[in-house]
């Protein structure tokens, strides 16, 4: 099975190395700060400006507020909503590793080897 969509891969990895989201817990987003999974989202909403207009909260995105809104699974070419992904020889999940306190930059290694 082909992987992530390529650019969209790069464009994730890149904006969580930026430094220009604040990262937040158990949510997509929460005001000003975003969990891995809501970074993608914001993504999703820049590439889709249009849908991104008709959306009446910034907390949530596509009716989705704790993981991935099914067309940003589409558009990504990710197989689920909540990517599992391994750490340490445990198998575990992007918002589990996002929640328990991975950084960005770490989240950022780990999609970048197995998405």
């Amino acid at each position: 099975m082909a992987g992530m969509n390529p650019e969209i891969k790069a464009q994730w990895v890149a904006a969580l190395r930026s430094g220009e989201y604040k990262q937040g817990r158990h949510r997509l987003r929460d005001g000003d700060r975003f969990c891995c999974l809501g970074v993608l989202c914001n993504l999703h909403a820049q590439a889709h400006p249009k849908i991104a207009a008709t959306q009446n909260s910034k907390d949530v995105y596509l009716g989705a507020d704790l993981v991935l809104p099914e067309a940003v699974v589409r558009w990504a070419r990710l197989r689920d909503a909540n990517p599992d992904i391994r750490m340490e020889d445990v198998c575990s999940n992007l918002s589990e590793v996002n929640d328990e306190g991975g950084r960005f930059k770490t989240i950022a290694n780990l999609i970048e080897a197995q998405l």
